[in-house]
């Protein structure tokens, strides 16, 4: 997150938040923006597709846009995930999501 903050202003140690009177951790919130970004590495996100798929539609739900970074051989949920490959470097994964933010028309 911190090599994110170059780029965008965001608060590095904020993780928690609640929405409808759930509390949720998240890897990235760009409060500002109403994004939420989560990095799922296929080791810890193997077996959790129904999990995250479940986080994400709540939270999209609730007014957030949410990426989630999937490492590979993990599948993207939707159309606003990114897939990176295992091992990808900091540079990779920051190239690949201002990418999608551009795709998304988010401006920072």
């Amino acid at each position: 997150s911190n090599t994110l903050a170059k780029y965008i202003e965001f608060d590095v140690y904020k993780h928690k938040i609640r929405v409808n009177g759930k509390h949720f951790s998240v890897d990235i919130l760009l409060e500002n923006l109403q994004i939420i970004i989560e990095y799922d590495s296929w080791y810890w996100h193997l077996n959790k597709l129904k999990t995250d798929k479940k986080k994400k539609s709540f939270l999209q739900d609730h007014g957030y846009k949410v990426i989630r970074i999937r490492e590979k051989p993990l599948e993207i949920i939707d159309d606003n995930d990114v897939s990176v490959k295992k091992g990808a470097g900091i540079n990779e994964i920051i190239d690949k999501l201002l990418n999608k933010f551009i795709e998304l028309s988010i401006n920072c």
